[in-house]
């Protein structure tokens, strides 16, 4: 397996683990910080719910309290300045204390008694201010048992010229009393504006936009203010027309959608219809609070920490796995290298062995030997198997002469029979000791003739056969084929072997007589020799 392959084994299954795992992860972040973002509003809903319906009650409360009082009771009784005074004293106090009342109201048939916040109001007002609001009273309490209490909705105080500006927002209470002299209605009116700033405090995050709108989808409060108070500036700022299918979608008490990628978590705030029933009171309905998050402020599907940290992850694995694959590699070569090693070292003890045994039945034969001319005929007919040697000379050094002790393969008359010092190759190579070697030689130089054709050496060489600087011999081969690092050492080896022979011989080499007939029959080979040998 390529080493591409064997990282691809290693890093893929892990890596594949790692994505899935920083996939499964990052899925696992988006959707917890998700519902933590939801139950985040959900809590921000109910708070909100809890709020206005604590205030509801408590300003419902407020109004019994002052509906039961002595001093109404006694007013309603005997009508006279003093107790109108005291009752109109009692209505201040609750609305100078009480901070989500603007005013108090009491109608009576062609009067009214009123305090309002920041004005004390003595006497009679308008006769059409009173016949006004004495009309208004009776309508919103004409279906009312006595005791109970009709809340309004959010609705905007007016003038003639329409809405007051800037906006005052209002809520009313009212409740008629039942007394001898007739009907008579007791009405609160509390300060919307803060009530509505209580609730987008409640709500209030920098995540989210807040929405509310009244009981018949009309928005009291918007990030947008030309949507807010359609019900009596512009009735096209309904949810219901600038939102249909939204609007449709919002039909539970609570709950969360997805709009255009915005999350929407909304809930009805308010009192449930058995706690109005319980208190007394007659709700318009619930409001609309909508916490709206952006699809821009909502969490990222797929978070860049675990992502990130699977990215890392991939990066130091596959730097690891990549290290791991080297090591083995490493370890793979070193093991190759050591079996090359040790089979190099079987293969030179082996050639060892090979080369100290020829070196072995060579010294056997030459040492029987008589005479030098017999010395080197036997030398080179045991040398000429190991070296594929099919032709050579063996020449001895004396007095700056190279004469011929003895020659292979060559016809008796070929071959020269002495070289001065500096003639020829061999005079050449005796002169200044240094091996000659061709491969392969010269066209023509030397032609091998056998019976069935003739060929060229594939080299040719002359080495001198010296020891301690002293030139004793001079050595020509010529071997059917390059030798191999082998035959390199049993020749670098026997070369000086030679030499110490020829150089205890000491006898002069005479010219090798002519073969026996049998070895004239089978080598009938030729030596080409210029005079330049």
């Amino acid at each position: 397996m390529t080493p591409a392959g064997q990282w691809a084994r290693l890093f893929l299954p892990v890596a594949i683990g790692v994505v899935l795992a920083s996939v499964a992860t990052a899925r696992l972040q988006y959707q917890t910080r998700l519902q933590e973002l939801r139950d985040e509003q959900s809590r921000g809903l109910a708070l909100a719910d809890q709020d206005l319906s604590r205030r509801l009650l408590d300003a419902a409360l407020d109004l019994r309290v002052i509906a039961g009082s002595p001093a109404l009771l006694a007013f309603l009784a005997d009508p006279e300045p003093e107790q109108r005074a005291r009752l109109q004293l009692l209505m201040q106090v609750f609305v100078d204390q009480k901070r989500a009342f603007d005013r108090f109201t009491l109608y009576r048939p062609q009067d009214l008694l009123q305090s309002r916040r920041g004005v004390t109001s003595r006497g009679a007002v308008g006769a059409d201010a009173a016949q006004a609001g004495w009309n208004r009273a009776l309508e919103m309490t004409s279906d009312l048992p006595a005791g109970s209490i009709r809340v309004s909705g959010f609705e905007l105080l007016e003038d003639r010229d329409g809405p007051v500006r800037p906006y005052q927002p209002a809520l009313y209470l009212t409740t008629r009393l039942q007394v001898a002299g007739g009907e008579q209605v007791l009405q609160a009116q509390l300060r919307g504006a803060v009530l509505l700033k209580q609730l987008r405090d409640i709500l209030a995050s920098d995540e989210v936009d807040t929405w509310l709108l009244d009981q018949d989808g009309y928005w009291l409060y918007h990030p947008d203010p030309q949507n807010q108070w359609g019900r009596q500036i512009d009735p096209t700022r309904r949810l219901d027309r600038l939102a249909p299918r939204l609007a449709a979608r919002l039909d539970h008490d609570q709950g969360q959608v997805r709009d255009d990628g915005a999350l929407l978590v909304f809930r009805r705030l308010g009192l449930a219809p058995a706690v109005a029933a319980e208190a007394g009171l007659a709700l318009p309905g619930p409001l609309l609070a909508i916490q709206r998050v952006t699809a821009e402020r909502l969490p990222s599907p797929l978070p860049l920490l675990p992502l990130g940290a699977g990215a890392l992850l991939l990066m130091l694995w596959a730097a690891a796995s990549a290290g791991m694959v080297r090591m083995r590699l490493l370890a793979t070569r070193a093991e190759r290298q050591s079996q090359d090693l040790l089979q190099a070292s079987q293969r030179a003890a082996q050639e060892q062995v090979w080369i100290r045994e020829r070196i072995y039945q060579l010294g056997l034969s030459i040492n029987a030997a008589p005479d030098l001319r017999r010395f080197g005929e036997v030398f080179l007919a045991q040398i000429a198997p190991s070296l594929a040697m099919v032709a050579g000379c063996l020449y001895h050094v004396e007095q700056q002469r190279c004469l011929l002790v003895a020659s292979f393969g060559l016809a008796p008359d070929a071959a020269p029979r002495e070289f001065a010092f500096g003639q020829g190759l061999v005079g050449e190579v005796a002169r200044t000791h240094e091996l000659r070697r061709m491969t392969p030689p010269p066209p023509g130089y030397l032609d091998l003739r056998g019976g069935l054709g003739s060929t060229p050496a594939a080299e040719l060489r002359v080495l001198p056969l010296w020891v301690h600087e002293h030139c004793f011999g001079v050595l020509e081969l010529a071997c059917a084929r390059v030798l191999d690092s082998r035959q390199e050492t049993l020749l670098h080896e026997l070369s000086p072997v030679l030499a110490l022979n020829l150089a205890g011989r000491g006898a002069s080499a005479s010219p090798p007589p002519n073969p026996p007939p049998s070895q004239s029959a089978s080598q009938t080979t030729s030596h080409s020799v210029g005079q330049g040998r």
